[in-house]
C-alpha cells in the first residue's frame, strides 16, 4: 500500500534502516539456512562447514541472554550488557557475527569491540568456538572507505560482503538492492 504521506510510496520504499534490512535477510536466511551458508562461502574466505546444522539469531544480545539463560545477570560480569550484534549464525563450534550499516558508516568504537567479542564469546559459550566477523554494507561505502586513505577500520573484519551482493543471490528482495543505495542519502 503506498501513501500519500510518502510521496506514493510504502515505508518500505523508504527505510533507510539497517535493522528493517537485517530482519528481511534474517527472514530469508530462516527459510533456508543451509543455503545462506553456501552463499557466504560462494562470496567470502570463511570457509564454513555446510555439512552440519546452524541457527541464524536477529538482534542477538548474546551476553544478556546466555547468561540470563543461566539464572545470572550480566550487570554482575565483565561482559557488555547491552552489546547486540544485527545477526549471528550459530553452529556447535563456530559463531558468525554479522555487523551491518545502510545509511551510515562503521564508527570506531563499535568495531573495537570485536577484538573483546573475540575473547569474550568462547569465554562465555564455555567453548572453543571459532568468532568470525562478517561486515555487511554498501557497495559505494566499502568504495569511498579505500579511497580515503584512512586506518582500514575494516581490518578487523574475516570477510566483507555487500548489499548488492545479497541483492544479486536473494533478488526477490528489493529491500537489499535498496539497502545498498542507500548509503550516504
Amino acid at each position: 500500500m503506498t501513501l500519500s504521506y510518502f510521496e506514493g510510496k510504502t515505508w518500505a520504499a523508504i527505510s533507510r534502516e539497517e535493522r528493517f534490512f537485517c530482519q528481511a535477510l534474517f527472514q530469508h536466511i530462516s527459510a533456508d539456512v543451509q543455503r545462506f551458508i553456501g552463499f557466504l562461502n560462494a562470496h567470502t574466505d570463511l570457509g564454513l562447514d555446510d555439512t552440519v546444522s546452524w541457527e541464524v539469531g536477529y538482534e542477538v544480545c548474546l551476553y544478556r541472554d546466555v547468561l540470563k539463560s543461566r539464572g545470572v545477570s550480566v550487570r554482575s560480569t565483565e561482559y557488555p550488557p547491552k552489546r547486540t550484534f544485527d545477526l549471528c549464525l550459530f553452529s556447535e563450534t563456530t559463531v558468525v557475527v554479522i555487523e551491518a550499516k545502510a545509511q551510515q558508516p562503521f564508527k570506531k568504537q563499535q568495531l573495537d569491540c570485536m577484538a573483546l567479542d573475540r575473547a569474550w564469546i568462547p569465554q562465555l559459550l564455555q567453548r572453543d568456538v571459532a568468532v568470525k566477523f562478517v561486515a555487511l554494507a554498501a557497495d559505494t561505502y566499502y568504495a569511498r572507505h579505500q579511497n580515503r586513505g584512512i586506518p582500514d577500520l575494516l581490518a578487523d573484519f574475516d570477510a566483507l560482503l555487500s548489499w548488492a551482493t545479497v541483492y544479486k543471490d536473494y533478488r526477490a528482495d528489493d529491500l537489499f538492492n535498496q539497502a545498498d543505495r542507500s548509503y550516504g542519502q
